[in-house]
């Protein structure tokens, strides 16, 4: 006597957001990914990933300048340590006071900075 086996449904097909597809966007998705071999349920039209690779972009230079602004923090913080006079520790602590500020807004900046319509990261 022959058993039949039983395998798990496919998981039903995501937009990049985590919002799952409907109607005859499902069977066409499924039939994809077995004829294609994905294992991943998720799916983006062309634009959504250029969407998504811009924003990451945006946050990629975002955080390089946030990296800039602290190795300026930290050479001035050298300087004024090999500093003798106190009106040019003065200038130093003032410039280090502004790139704090810099420092906060990016910092800021980069969390504002989000892929349009969810974050693709989140679901994995």
């Amino acid at each position: 006597m022959e058993t039949s086996r039983r395998t798990a449904p496919a998981p039903k097909p995501l937009r990049h957001n985590g919002v799952a597809y409907g109607g005859i966007n499902v069977l066409m998705l499924w039939a994809a990914s077995m004829e294609q071999g994905y294992n991943s349920p998720f799916w983006m039209t062309y634009r959504q990933a250029k969407e998504l690779s811009e924003a990451q972009r945006d946050k990629d230079e975002v955080v390089r300048q946030l990296r800039d602004v602290e190795k300026q923090i930290e050479l001035l913080l050298e300087r004024i340590i090999d500093a003798e006079h106190a009106s040019v520790i003065k200038a130093y602590e003032s410039k280090i006071a502004k790139l704090e500020r810099e420092k906060l807004l990016l910092a800021e900046k980069v969390d504002r900075i989000v892929p349009p319509k969810g974050r693709l990261e989140e679901f994995f």
